[in-house]
Formats: C-alpha cells, sequence, structure tokens
C-alpha cells in the first residue's frame, strides 16, 4: 500500500516498480488534503500492465453520490478487472471543517453505499439525504462488470454493514492479531466477507535499527492522536489514551516491544516472515503491506525491494 504521504510525481514511478516486483495488487489511499485518488489509480493502472489497482478509501461524503459514482464506472471501463474501490466515512477532521458530517453515520453510509451501488450498474435514481440530492440521475456510461466495492470499517456497526451491502471489508493500519480476531468473527457472522488489511513494516538486517523504526511509525500516529477500535479492543487503550497527542519524549518510554510488535511488523527479512505469518493466521484474506518510508519518500523504492526480499516474491 502507497500512502498518500508518497508525492504524486513520484507515484508511478513507484507502482511501476511495486509491478516489476512481483506484487499482484497495489491498494492507494486518499487523505485530505494530500492527494487526489481517483486520478492517482486512473495515472498508476495507465502506466502499469496488470498490476491490480485497490482506492482505499475514499470518502462517500466528500463528493457528490454522481460524481463518485462516474468516477468508479469510468476506471472500471477504462481498466476492466484490474480498479477496486473502497469507500468509507473519511477524515472526520476533513468533513467537520465541509460541514459534510453525517448525524446518523450508519444509516446515511448504507444509504450511499446502496446509491452508488446502483448509479454505477446503470440505474436511475431520485435519492436526498442531509446535504445532497439526486434527481433521476443515470449513467451514460455506466459499468457493467458486476465490479467489486469495497467499504472501510473499524467498529461493530460498520464491519457488520460492511458484511452486509458490500464486496469486502478494509481494514485500517494498526490492526492487532487480537482485534483482527474479533473483527473476523463480526464479519462472518453470515456470509464470508472478504478482507484486506493494511499493515505497516519495518523491514532490515539490523533487528534494533527495524525496532526503533517501528516504534516511531506507532509513535506519529499516537502524536496525531490516532484513535482506533484497534487500540481499545487489544488492552492498550489505558496506555494510549493519555499519550494522545503528546511529545515523543513522553510516549516513547511507554512503547515496549511488545506494544509495538502488535502493531507493526518489523525485524530481519527472517523476523517478518514469522511476524506476518501471526497476522495471516487471524483469517485476514489479504494483507496490503505498508512499506516504511521514514520521513524520506526518496527512501519508499527501497522499502519496498525490502519487502520483496524479506517474503521471497
Amino acid at each position: 500500500m502507497l500512502s498518500s504521504q508518497v508525492p504524486p510525481e513520484e507515484t508511478v514511478g513507484l507502482a511501476q516498480l511495486v509491478e516489476e516486483t512481483g506484487f499482484k495488487r497495489l491498494w492507494l489511499t486518499e487523505d485530505y488534503y494530500r492527494k487526489a485518488g481517483f486520478a492517482s489509480c486512473g495515472a498508476v493502472l495507465g502506466a502499469t500492465s496488470e498490476l491490480s489497482v485497490g482506492l482505499g478509501v475514499a470518502s462517500i461524503y466528500m463528493r457528490h453520490p454522481t460524481v463518485l459514482a462516474m468516477e468508479i464506472a469510468t476506471l472500471h471501463r477504462m481498466f476492466r478487472g484490474r480498479f477496486e474501490v473502497g469507500l468509507g466515512l473519511g477524515s472526520p477532521r476533513a468533513l467537520k471543517s465541509s460541514k459534510r458530517m453525517p448525524e446518523s453515520k450508519i444509516d446515511s453510509v448504507r444509504g450511499r453505499v446502496e446509491l452508488i451501488a446502483k448509479l454505477v450498474a446503470g440505474e436511475q435514481v431520485s435519492w436526498g439525504d442531509f446535504v445532497d440530492t439526486v434527481g433521476d440521475a443515470r449513467l451514460q456510461y455506466p459499468d457493467d462488470s458486476n465490479a467489486k466495492m469495497w467499504l472501510g470499517a473499524e467498529g461493530p456497526q460498520m464491519l457488520a454493514l460492511a458484511g452486509e451491502c458490500a464486496d469486502g471489508v478494509v481494514l485500517s493500519a494498526f490492526s492487532t492479531p487480537l482485534y483482527l480476531e474479533w473483527a473476523m468473527g463480526v464479519l462472518h457472522v453470515s456470509d464470508p466477507c472478504p478482507s484486506t488489511l493494511y499493515l505497516h513494516t519495518s523491514v532490515h538486517e539490523e533487528t534494533k535499527f527495524a525496532a526503533e523504526t517501528a516504534a516511531s511509525i506507532l509513535m506519529a500516529r499516537i502524536q496525531a492522536g490516532y484513535v482506533s477500535s484497534s487500540m481499545r479492543r487489544s488492552g492498550y487503550w489505558d496506555v494510549v489514551q493519555p499519550l494522545l497527542g503528546a511529545s515523543g519524549d513522553v510516549i516513547k518510554p511507554y512503547l515496549t516491544e511488545e506494544m509495538v510488535s502488535a502493531f507493526v511488523v518489523f525485524g530481519t527479512p527472517d523476523e517478518c516472515r514469522q511476524k506476518l505469518q501471526v497476522f495471516e493466521n487471524t483469517g485476514v484474506d489479504e494483507i496490503a503491506l505498508v512499506p516504511n518510508m521514514g520521513n524520506d519518500p526518496a527512501r519508499l523504492g527501497e522499502a519496498v525491494s525490502e519487502l520483496s526480499d524479506a517474503l521471497e516474491v
């Protein structure tokens, strides 16, 4: 997975490296206000030949439903079988600043996902909610390939909704094995629901260096005030909550090796293969590895190669 921290002008070259290295699918992210997801996916798809590309996740609120449906259908038609989209709430901060935060999230998400699916399939629809209205709309170029739409989810209600109305679920980075076992139970209550996990990595021949880098990855999230269901359900919330937004010097003493290992796969190539197996054993269908580039996007190509060596791709 390439995060939105990768500059737009470097995305295509790195995607080509990912394909050349032997990886089969690349997930791209969209974080406001950094890099546009659909434009990035289109550029990557046009510059590669066989690589499958997923966008995870695009906010269902930051674009009008008809615009979002057009983006999805267009890429499906242009790159048959190679593009899949993950939809989700999006950044709460961006939604609030844009005055597009829903009052009833679950019902609103369900309604929008169903609407977008109908539009992409070519149905004529009329619909409205707290901020957007659709009147007798129909796409001129719908998608007839029945391509998958995924849903980004963390909590029990969104996970259940993914199993109900989406073709799969995108699980966020910093999901621990303990959380994943719980999430798989929620997802598979009725019918099986395919799952993709974003998983941060730090691969290096020196375990100490890899461990320090992995700790810095988790530290950055805590400094940014990042809160996830995984932290709450994995026994780390009492430690993390008082540290949210604190400085690195305050956070660092609390980041034990056990805690970092629960959120980030790190170590030598052999150690990473063993640790990755723990996450695979939780039942997730696909793991989208996030290569570690530190604070230097130019290092990402090297990080992709390290992952390839670790996994023996």
